[in-house]
């Protein structure tokens, strides 16, 4: 039995031996690695102890944190690109994961201008029978980030959007059999599926300021009431309704602020 204990207690005392080897912490010219010689005493073991972030506090301040990935998890956008074609929404943005986020968009339309010049329509000038009314707008998009960088860098996403236009005309009109004056509605209400591909960056990493480029493609679904002049007489207007399926293209650039 003493036998057995003795073996042991030499066994310890060689694996000890062979293990007793510090990592200088201090800065100074200490190598690296050194080994213990006898004699030498052992002060300090300083150790490496990850600093978890709190919440609110910047990313930036976190010793562990990843630099390539944005501080934001929220980004409030605009789209002025698309204010000829007479709309006003406002997008918000959030990061869901490192690939993932969601973003949604609800605002108001006006008269779409981009139409009207290219039926040869007066633009941005107020035509005395016509009253522009406030139609709306809405878009969701899911967003696949391809770096593990979401809200940053390249992104696929599937989109929708639907888009209301209202006008009342007033004139001329058949109603009853018999001509009389009035307003009539003239009514555009799209609905687009359509698949983005986009990149979105910052100046840097901690700037707060977005820049999201886009290109897309898809189906435009909807409904197109127009008031136009009669054929039989033309000083009479009438609503001439269509339903369109037609493929719809888009391209811009929106500006964000991130949270």
């Amino acid at each position: 039995m003493k036998t057995i204990l003795k073996n042991v207690w030499i066994i310890l005392l060689l694996a000890t031996a062979g293990s007793i080897k510090v990592r200088a912490q201090t800065g100074s010219n200490t190598p690296a690695d050194s080994v213990v010689k006898p004699g030498n005493k052992v002060d300090v073991f300083k150790t490496t102890v990850p600093v978890v972030a709190s919440p609110g506090v910047s990313a930036s301040a976190n010793s562990t944190a990843d630099p390539l990935l944005p501080v934001a998890t929220w980004v409030i956008k605009c789209n002025p690109t698309i204010l000829l074609r007479g709309q006003l929404p406002v997008y918000v943005e959030h990061k869901l994961n490192n690939r993932y986020s969601l973003e949604g968009a609800v605002g108001m339309t006006f008269e779409d201008y981009g139409k009207a010049m290219l039926e040869g329509k007066p633009v941005f000038q107020k035509v005395p029978n016509e009253q522009q009314l406030t139609g709306v707008c809405a878009k969701a998009a899911a967003r696949y980030y391809t770096r593990k960088t979401a809200l940053s860098e390249i992104y696929l996403s599937p989109e929708m959007d639907f888009t209301d236009y209202r006008m009342d005309v007033t004139g001329v009109h058949m109603s009853d059999g018999r001509y009389t004056s009035g307003k009539l509605r003239d009514q555009q209400d799209y609905f687009d599926l359509r698949f983005v591909l986009g990149f979105q960056n910052t100046e840097n990493y901690d700037s707060d300021f977005y820049f999201d480029w886009y290109v897309g493609a898809g189906l435009r679904m909807g409904t197109e009431n127009d008031v136009i002049p009669e054929d039989a007489n033309p000083n009479a207007i009438r609503v001439n309704h269509t339903d369109i399926i037609t493929p719809t293209v888009s391209l811009g650039v929106k500006v964000g602020l991130g949270l």
